[in-house]
């Protein structure tokens, strides 16, 4: 019986010697290559890495350890006496004569002061976009005030409406023209109506 079981075995090695291999063995025998050849590989090459960067670490934190430091003047490393008291340069400093400032009278002017006074009560009783457009009496796309700066002079007024910079007297894209920029908002004139565009 040995010999039947032997002569099996036999004959069934002989055939898979003689078999060619298929796609599904080449592919596999091809990855183990690939495989088994690059792996130690990196593994060496990171280990080399990390050596070379210890050493330069370690090294170079001694070098700066031990770098002579040469004193610049002898004379200034000799010890203070320690009955030394300190000095007080209150004493030693002569007392100034001081001049006395001159201040001016504070200047009055009451123009400037009624001018944006008299526009603000003004624009105070302008109606709001809002306020026309839900009563229907004005037909304009939507406006958002960004950015609104306010300044005494009028060439310094400006204002971001829509992400876009006007001054006074430009029109805006959407139509209306700015007319005046004052403390509460914006001053717009659309199809004859004045309005204020308020500041959020």
């Amino acid at each position: 019986m040995s010999f039947i079981l032997d002569a099996l075995r036999k004959s069934e090695n002989e055939r898979r010697r003689n078999e060619m291999p298929g796609l599904a063995d080449s592919r596999v025998q091809q990855k183990d290559k690939k495989r088994g050849y690059w792996i130690p590989l990196a593994a060496l090459l990171a280990g080399i890495n990390i050596s070379l960067l210890a050493v330069m670490w370690l090294t170079g934190d001694r070098d700066t350890d031990q770098a002579p430091v040469k004193p610049a003047n002898t004379a200034a490393l000799s010890p203070a006496s320690p009955a030394a008291e300190p000095r007080r340069l209150e004493d030693e400093l002569e007392p100034k004569p001081v001049a006395k400032a001159v201040v001016p009278p504070p200047r009055t002017e009451t123009v400037p002061e009624e001018v944006p006074s008299i526009a603000n009560t003004m624009s105070a009783n302008l109606p709001t976009l809002m306020e026309l457009l839900l009563d229907g009496s004005i037909s304009v796309k939507p406006l958002h005030l960004d950015i609104h700066v306010y300044s005494e002079k009028s060439g310094d007024r400006f204002v971001f409406i829509n992400t876009v910079k006007y001054r006074e007297g430009e029109r805006i894209s959407e139509g209306p023209m700015v007319t005046e920029i004052n403390t509460a908002g914006v001053v717009l004139n659309h199809q004859g109506r004045d309005f204020l565009l308020l500041r959020e």
